[in-house]
């Protein structure tokens, strides 16, 4: 049939979606087999939409033309530089990013086409994963070319990508394109491809698959076969591979140097091969699978401490593959008894070594560990048990070269026609060496064979098969082999007796299934041993990351003891001197170098549980220990710890304890024990000197004194009043306190009790106290008691005496009685605590005056023709006369009488009384004096009374002296008898002055003379009476008063003294305090008592002869 195609073509533009140009509608006519197709094609419908800046996804800003790609036509470029961020939930189409595209937290994005990450011509890409978003993927297709694919995701928030497709990766081979995927979960129900690989060269960006879960049938890749050498770390750890299909860890032609794959602590569910990489490190993984994990290509492999649950493997086929030089170790193999005829390990060529393994094995026959021929193979200290007919080594091959050795193993197994420790199975084995040594064969119901060819007509190489152990029959078939080479042999045969031999792990549990029905009772068992919790389960949905922290070893160890001989026999009974079997033989030695201290070796305790530290070695370990406070009864065993809390037995006292270790097979040492002294009382601390007050410093000693307890330790001291602490200062020597301290102190005893703290305050003054009189007498009194009040400026006691006696002992305010009159003084000094005494006491001097005063008139009683001029003067013993008083009239003067003052005139008979008072009140017994006047009939006998006239200078002085400032002279007086008479001055002949006497009697007259009389004429001008010659002295010099002292501190009634001088002699003093006026001839005052109590000033006058005078003021501070 002829095909023929019609092609129309129209040009038309038009706007249509994001196309601006011009669209070219395609008209395609076919016909096929008398068919006409007509159609027209939409591919040049679809744009291709691209950012113009960084920005989110959402935003038109983003795009170039401004317009969101739609997912259902166009397809989007992430362009180089940019950051496209999806923060909202969206469908998106076919997106090629060479950039960088990020999704936000929580974002659901749908994928409507191809994820380019990365263009493969040089321009990176990056794709991160959200925290809790979801990737959906239509066609689960994503091609990864130099790429970066990262999460963001953490543990409680993974990612999750879904999809029916694959994921592909292109050509990996920048530097900085990295896989980087933790906390993403990728599920999906098609076929599922990881490809992480290059094209050429060796893998130099990060891979990292941690803590991912890989959920479906696909197949994961790592690698490809044109890697040569990882130079960054691979890390796959913690994550849950579930596929149904192959897992292979990049597959290298050459070794490379060192290896950098690390897969660890991850589980695998698997239904089909795991092949691993050369010199990679697998450990601490969970293989739960009916897969067979080949790694053939594992060269140089390191397996260790992994889990193995075998299900489902084909019969005859193996669940692991050795390669060469690959070290097996330390892992547990479990295979259920479904699995018929399986292995566990398949050797291949090369070198291999299978060591301190376990093999639970419950099905028909396995062959645990399938030599392959020419290859060399080492299988030593490693344990095989389970039900039936269980080989640890078969060889099912001709072989014609290689070394076969089994040593120091332990199997336990019953005896069957195709049963031993070593089967040779339909084969010829002549062309390897073949050792088996130290090897122990215990059975179950009836005895296993050594070797055993299940053809009699099989051949072996027999090197050496010396010092094993096998009970029962020797050899059995081994007989029926036919063996070339040496066949000396030394075969024990007795049956031992086993530490536990019930202790089996068949018995782990029925199967708990996971929410995806997986069934997990073994991986919780396992993970249960190590420490987790026994509930944990591996989840479809959200992997556990299963931290398996640490390995299989308390597992593994458990089930080795559990198959532990306790016959001596076997003991260093191998050759070379080692045990035989795959652990050392039974204990019969206790534990020895052991020790125990309490407290860390301390001397004292005040508490009754301590802590005890403890160790002890044994060959098999120390297992328990009991304690006991008398050597005689212990306490129940518990389990070895090297720090346990004891209680100690009641009382105080030195206290033993003892211990004992023992091992798993109770084997008890011999005691050890330490003492201790238990001391629940506390010390006390005496000070030689108490709390007082002292006048020198003071070296103070502290003593401790524990009693019976644990002695005393340390005493801590402070001396600034805040309180001690173990912290403060130790006492070691006397403490020296030169000024007022409060010490505060406290000891400790061995045993750490600790007072309370004591507390001693020493004041040390060494500064006397100054003494001061507060009150006390006038300066003169005539008083004959006197009471003292005084005071200290610090508190003391008081000592006092007057005048010549001794201090005695004496106290505020002092009386003193009766005392003598005259002139006494009053001694008082402060002691204060510390004995400080005052050395200059206070003192105070008073006078007292009992005297009375004396008055003397200046003309005595008489007759008398004439009137008489008297004057009345005092004279007193201390005190200045005060007043004088009298009566003319006969009567008995009182003080309410006549004061005298001036002139007293008699022209009459007079009885004249009188007595005088001083300024304390003494008075004195009136006296009486009688003037008598006669009187004349005849002017002839007419008595004239001539008073001495007045003489005074310039100074207006109304006394009567002849020493004057100048001979300027000033008289007067009054004559009554005289009126209308006159009065001459003159100078021998010649009359200086002449007055006249006016009609009252009186006169007065001023001249200079220096010599002169007074002549007195009546009225008749008759002279009736003439004075003697005076002849005066001119005294025109003051008086000088020495400096006072600034300042005065005296009390009321006491004495203010001075120094005055004149060249005639001061005559008389004025002292004026304010208005009070005091006139005296002595150089003292007595403060009066009106005085204020203050700062005062006073003002001391000092007057000669002559009337000249001079002034000084002073300063006084009156305390009292």
């Amino acid at each position: 049939m002829k095909k023929y195609i019609i092609l129309f073509s129209l040009n038309k533009s038009f706007k249509f979606k994001n196309n601006l140009n011009s669209l070219t509608f395609v008209f395609l006519f076919a016909i096929l087999s008398a068919e006409l197709f007509f159609g027209f094609s939409d591919n040049a419908r679809a744009a291709t939409i691209t950012t113009a800046q960084t920005g989110d996804y959402s935003a038109t800003s983003t795009w170039v033309g401004g317009v969101l790609p739609d997912p259902a036509l166009d397809t989007v470029v992430v362009a180089v530089g940019h950051t496209l961020t999806l923060d909202d939930t969206r469908s998106i189409p076919a997106t090629t990013i060479e950039g960088s595209l990020t999704q936000g937290t929580g974002v659901v994005t749908t994928l409507a086409g191809v994820l380019t990450i990365g263009n493969g011509t040089g321009k990176n890409g990056t794709f991160t994963f959200g925290a809790g978003s979801t990737l959906a993927m239509e066609t689960f297709n994503v091609a990864l070319n130099n790429c970066n694919l990262r999460s963001n995701s953490v543990s409680d928030n993974w990612a999750v990508v879904t999809g029916t497709g694959a994921w592909l990766t292109g050509a990996i081979t920048g530097p900085t394109q990295d896989v980087q995927l933790s906390y993403v979960s990728f599920q999906h129900t098609g076929v599922f491809t990881l490809s992480l690989r290059t094209t050429t060269g060796s893998l130099t960006n990060l891979v990292d698959l941690s803590h991912a879960a890989f959920i479906g049938t696909g197949a994961i890749t790592i690698g490809t076969a044109g890697w040569t050498s990882p130079t960054v770390p691979v890390t796959i750890e913690y994550s849950d591979f579930r596929n149904t299909s192959t897992i292979i860890f990049y597959n290298t032609s050459t070794d490379p140097v060192t290896s950098r794959v690390s897969i660890e602590y991850n589980t695998f569910s698997v239904t089909s091969s795991i092949a691993f990489p050369r010199k990679a490190t697998v450990q601490y993984n969970v293989f739960d699978q009916s897969a067979v994990i080949n790694a053939n290509a594992g060269i140089n492999m390191l397996v260790r401490d992994n889990l193995f649950i075998q299900r489902n493997v084909a019969s005859g086929s193996s669940a692991y593959t050795i390669t060469s030089t690959t070290l097996a170790s330390d892992n547990y193999f479990y295979s259920p008894s479904s699995q018929l005829n399986s292995h566990a390990i398949q050797t291949s060529t090369g070198t291999a070594t299978a060591s301190n393994n376990i093999f639970e094995f419950w099905g028909t026959e396995p062959n645990i560990i399938n030599y392959q021929p020419n290859s060399n193979l080492t299988v030593n200290n490693n344990i095989a048990f389970g039900a039936g007919n269980i080989s640890l080594v078969t060889v099912g091959s001709n072989s014609t070269s290689g070394f076969l050795t089994i040593t120091n193993n332990t199997q336990k197994c019953n005896n069957a026609a195709a049963s031993g420790l070593l089967l040779v199975e339909n084969t010829s084995h002549t062309g390897s060496i073949t050792t088996v040594k130290n090897n122990l064969v215990i059975p179950v119901t009836s005895n296993p064979y050594l070797i055993v060819a299940n053809v009699p007509t099989n051949t072996i190489n027999i090197a050496s098969s010396d010092y094993n152990a096998m009970p029962g029959t020797q050899l059995s078939s081994y007989k029926e082999i036919d063996s070339v080479g040496d066949r000396t042999h030394e075969i024990y045969d007795f049956i031992p007796t086993l530490l536990d031999s019930t202790r089996s792990f068949a018995t782990w549990g029925s199967a708990i299934a996971g929410t995806d029905g997986t069934d997990i009772a073994l991986i919780d068992k396992f993970l249960a041993i190590n420490g987790y919790n026994s509930t944990t389960k591996i989840q479809s949905n959200q992997p556990s990351g299963l931290s398996i922290i640490g390995t299989p070893t308390s597992l593994i160890d458990w089930v080795r003891y559990g198959f532990t001989p306790t016959s001596t026999e076997l003991k260093a009974a191998g050759e070379g001197g080692v045990d035989i079997g795959a652990v050392s033989v039974a204990d019969t030695a206790a534990p020895t170098d052991t020790t125990i201290s309490i407290n860390s070796n301390a001397t004292a305790t005040n508490s009754a549980t301590v802590t005890l530290t403890l160790s002890a070695t044994d060959s098999f370990g120390v297992t328990q220990m009991k304690f006991s406070n008398d050597n005689i009864t212990y306490a129940d065993p518990v389990a070895y710890a090297t720090e346990a809390s004891h209680t100690l037995s009641a009382g105080n006292g030195t206290k033993t304890v003892y211990v004992k270790y023992g091992d798993a097979a109770n084997n008890w040492s011999n005691a050890v024990s330490d003492e201790i002294i238990l001391d629940t009382i506390s010390p006390t601390t005496s000070a030689n000197i108490s709390t007082g007050t002292f006048n020198v410093a003071q070296d103070v000693t502290l003593t401790c004194d524990d009693g019976t307890g644990s002695g005393c330790d340390k005493i801590y001291y402070t001396t600034d009043n805040s309180d001690p602490t173990t912290s403060s200062t130790q006492y070691t020597a006397p403490i020296n306190i030169p000024t007022t301290t409060t010490l505060k102190y406290f000891s400790q005893d061995l045993a750490t009790n600790s007072e309370t703290i004591n507390s001693q305050t020493y004041t040390i003054d060494t500064a006397a106290p100054n003494t001061t009189i507060t009150d006390g007498p006038e300066a003169l009194t005539n008083a004959v008691a006197a009471t003292f009040q005084f005071d200290a400026t610090e508190t003391a006691t008081f000592q006092c005496k007057i005048d010549g006696e001794t201090f005695a002992s004496c106290e505020s305010p002092k009386e003193y009685t009766s005392l003598a009159e005259g002139e006494h003084t009053f001694y008082v000094k402060a002691i204060d605590s510390a004995t400080n005494e005052d050395l200059t006491p206070a003192s105070f001097t008073w006078n007292i005056d009992i005297t009375a005063p004396t008055t003397t008139p200046s003309i005595e009683g008489g007759t008398f023709d004439l009137a008489q001029s008297l004057t009345l003067s005092c004279a007193d013993n201390l005190a200045d006369c005060d007043k004088i008083y009298y009566t003319t009239d006969g009567s008995i003067p009182t003080t309410s009488s006549q004061v005298f003052s001036g002139t007293l005139v008699i022209n009459a008979t007079t009885t004249l009384k009188f007595f005088s008072q001083d300024l304390l009140g003494n008075s004195e017994t009136p006296k009486t004096q009688i003037y008598t006047i006669n009187t004349q009939q005849t002017d002839d006998n007419q008595t004239i009374l001539i008073p001495t006239p007045k003489l005074f200078s310039n100074d207006n002085r109304k006394s009567f002296s002849t020493i004057l400032k100048s001979n300027k002279v000033k008289l007067s007086s009054t004559i009554v008898d005289l009126r209308g008479g006159n009065i001459k001055i003159t100078n021998g002949s010649k009359t200086i002055k002449e007055v006249s006497i006016d009609e009252f009697g009186k006169w007065n007259a001023n001249f200079k003379a220096k010599k002169f009389r007074i002549h007195y004429l009546n009225a008749s001008g008759e002279e009736v009476s003439i004075s003697k010659q005076y002849k005066l002295k001119i005294d025109d010099e003051k008086p000088e008063i020495k400096p006072l002292a600034p300042l005065y501190i005296k009390h009321r009634g006491s004495i203010i003294s001075w120094q005055a001088s004149d060249n005639r002699g001061v005559h008389h003093f004025s002292i004026a305090f304010g208005n009070k006026k005091i006139k005296t001839k002595k150089s003292q005052v007595t403060v009066p008592s009106s005085v204020k109590k203050g700062l005062q000033t006073f003002t001391i006058t000092a007057y000669d002869k002559a009337g000249n005078k001079t002034s000084q003021k002073g300063n006084l501070v009156v305390t009292w």
